[in-house]
């Protein structure tokens, strides 16, 4: 038997008159950004919330592929991107880092390419709880990324781990290196967080 299918008619071209109201910075803040600076991340069913990079955290990540540009993996095509989504099958998860290494396949066809970056980079914030972050490390090693980076920006200092039980701190004048997963690719924390560049 055939579906008659029946559409209302209404004009597509025509907008709906509204009358615009005056709002403050400060109310539109309040108001909008407030209700979107969450990220939320899919993990087998599940979905999870977590803060994007704060506005006044930016220059952190800035920094990073700042001095990733110089390198010899940037110059073959591959690159550090911010709030990048990521699905891992392995794990049945679906995250957005606030930074990740991908190779110029990964980017141009990820089809063909292995699904994990190698390096995932995460700028701790004060609502993650120590739990929380070891479980994403967990998450993100058992998914296949090499490298993963905690930058705890309250105590200057950058937690890299290659393994749930092998972990670096980085802090004061050390070299972040991660030149195991990125072709000469290294950062000193200061560079990381440093506002005047």
């Amino acid at each position: 038997m055939p579906v008659t299918i029946v559409r209302e008619s209404r004009s597509l071209n025509k907008p709906k008159a509204s009358k615009q109201k005056y709002i403050s910075l400060e109310a539109y803040k309040k108001r909008h950004l407030d209700k979107t600076r969450y990220k939320y991340e899919w993990k087998d069913g599940t979905i999870e919330r977590d803060d994007f990079t704060k506005i006044d955290e930016r220059y952190i990540i800035d920094n990073i592929i700042r001095k990733f540009t110089e390198t010899p993996a940037f110059r073959s095509g591959n690159s550090i991107m911010a709030e990048a989504d990521c699905y891992f099958s392995q794990i049945k998860a679906y995250r957005r880092s606030d930074a990740a290494y991908f190779t110029k396949e990964q980017i141009r066809q990820p089809e063909q390419a292995p699904e994990a970056p190698a390096l995932v980079i995460e700028v701790v914030s004060p609502s993650n709880t120590d739990i929380q972050n070891k479980l994403k490390m967990q998450d993100y090693l058992n998914a296949g990324v090499q490298m993963v980076w905690f930058i705890y920006s309250d105590v200057r200092q950058i937690w890299s781990h290659t393994s749930p039980t092998e972990v670096k701190i980085y802090q004061k004048d050390d070299m972040c290196d991660a030149r195991s997963v990125a072709e000469g690719f290294q950062i000193s924390v200061y560079a990381i967080f440093d506002q005047q560049s």
